[in-house]
C-alpha cells in the first residue's frame, strides 16, 4: 500500500506493507542513482535487523556505510548529531547521496535534524522500526531534539524524502513499547478518526490498516490546524521530561497527558486494556504545571487543545494569570485520589 505524506508545500510517498524491508530498492528508485548509502541505526535495531538491510541492499549493488548512535530518547540531542555529521563530512556527503533512518523516533529525529542542517543535504529516506514511530515520525514538520531534561527544545523543518513501513519489524517489540504506539493511535482516534478508537476497543486489526489509517488521520489534522496535535502534549511533555526520561515512555506520558486533557471514563478504561498508565506519582501536579509554563514568555496565554465530543477538538487560549490553575485542574485527575471526572 502507498500512500502520501505532505509537508507545508512538499510530498512523498510513504509505503506500507509486510515484508517492506526487503522491497527497498524497488520501492525508492533514488536508491539506484545514490552514490553512497549512510545507515543511521541503534545497537538494538542494528542486531535485529541491519543484517537483513545490508543484504537487500547489497543486492541492489548499492554502497553503504553504517553509523550506530544511542536510539533513546536521552540520546535525541546535539551530540548524538554531531557524531554523525562528522561521518557524513569524512565521507563528504553530496546531494547525491541517501542519508537512511533506520530506528524508533529519536534515529528519525536526529537523522532527520542532521539532513536538515548538513550542507551536503543528503535525500532522506526514514524506515521506522517501533510502532510509534511508524504512526508519527512517517509523518512530521519537524525534527525536534532535546536539551538535558527539556523535551523538543530545538527543531528544524523536516525533508523527507520517502518513508518505508514493514509492520512485522514490531514483531521484536516488548508489550510496554508497542503500547506506546497504541497511545499515539489513541490520540489520533480521539481527534480525527473515532474507527481507529472501535478498532481499539474491539481488540480485532489488521496493522498495516491502523497504521494507514493513523497517518492520514495524522495528514488531515496537519492541514486543519498543525496545533491539534498538541493535545495533552504539554502535560506529556513534562511529566516525561520531569523523570528524565526515565520513568516513562514517550507513549506512556503522552497517554497521561491526553487523560488529563480528556478523563474521560470510556478513555481512562481503554487505556487500562492497552496495558498504558492512568495514574500519575512521584510528583506533585503543581510540579508538572510549573514545568509547563516554564516554556511561555511571561504574560503569553498559554494554549490548550481540548475535546468537546470525540472528534471534536478545539484550541483554547487560557490567560496567563489563570494558566496555573486550569493546568492544576487537569493534572490533578491524574492522582488515585482524585474521583474520576466524565466531561
Amino acid at each position: 500500500m502507498q500512500i502520501f505524506g505532505q509537508i507545508h508545500d512538499r510530498s512523498f510517498p510513504i509505503h506500507i506493507d509486510a515484508g517492506n524491508l526487503t522491497q527497498i530498492p524497488q520501492l525508492i528508485p533514488e536508491i539506484a542513482g545514490a552514490k553512497r548509502i549512510v545507515i543511521v541505526t541503534d545497537r538494538e535495531v542494528s542486531s535485529l535487523y541491519l543484517n537483513k538491510l545490508q543484504q537487500t541492499l547489497s543486492a541492489a549493488g548499492a554502497a553503504f556505510t553504517v553509523v550506530t548512535v544511542d536510539g533513546a530518547e536521552t540520546g535525541k540531542n546535539l551530540d548524538t548529531v554531531r557524531i554523525i555529521c562528522e561521518e557524513l563530512a569524512d565521507l563528504a556527503i553530496t546531494s547525491s547521496d541517501i542519508l537512511m533512518a533506520f530506528g524508533g523516533g529519536s534515529i528519525l529525529d536526529v537523522a532527520g535534524y542532521v539532513t536538515a542542517t548538513f550542507l551536503g543535504h543528503p535525500q532522506l529516506v526514514l524506515i521506522p522500526t517501533s510502532l510509534f514511530s511508524m504512526v508519527d515520525s512517517a509523518i512530521c514538520p519537524q525534527n525536534l531534539l532535546n536539551i538535558r531534561s527539556s523535551k523538543n527544545s530545538l527543531g528544524l523543518s523536516n525533508q523527507t524524502t520517502a518513508v518505508v513501513i514493514d509492520p512485522t519489524l514490531t514483531a521484536s517489540l516488548s508489550a510496554r513499547q508497542i503500547a506506546c504506539g497504541y497511545a499515539r493511535i489513541v490520540l489520533y482516534g480521539l481527534l480525527e478518526d473515532q474507527t481507529l478508537l472501535d478498532r481499539l476497543e474491539s481488540g480485532v486489526w489488521d496493522l498495516a490498516e491502523m497504521i494507514t489509517l493513523s497517518l492520514q488521520a495524522k495528514q488531515n489534522l496537519l492541514h486543519r490546524d498543525e496545533r491539534l496535535l498538541g493535545f495533552g502534549q504539554e502535560i506529556g511533555n513534562a511529566i516525561e521530561g520531569h523523570f528524565r526520561f526515565l520513568k516513562y515512555l514517550h507513549g506512556e506520558a503522552m497517554a497521561l497527558g491526553i487523560l488529563a486533557s480528556w478523563p474521560d471514563e470510556r478513555l481512562r478504561h481503554l487505556l487500562v486494556n492497552l496495558k498504558l498508565p492512568i495514574e500519575l506519582n512521584g510528583v506533585s501536579a503543581e510540579v508538572i504545571a510549573q514545568r509547563v509554563l516554564r516554556s511561555l514568555a511571561p504574560g503569553q496565554p498559554l494554549t490548550l487543545v481540548e475535546l468537546d465530543a470525540v472528534n471534536r477538538p478545539r484550541i483554547t487560549l487560557v490567560d496567563a494569570d489563570v494558566a496555573e490553575s486550569a493546568l492544576l485542574g487537569k493534572v490533578r485527575t491524574l492522582f488515585p485520589d482524585h474521583e474520576a471526572v466524565t466531561p
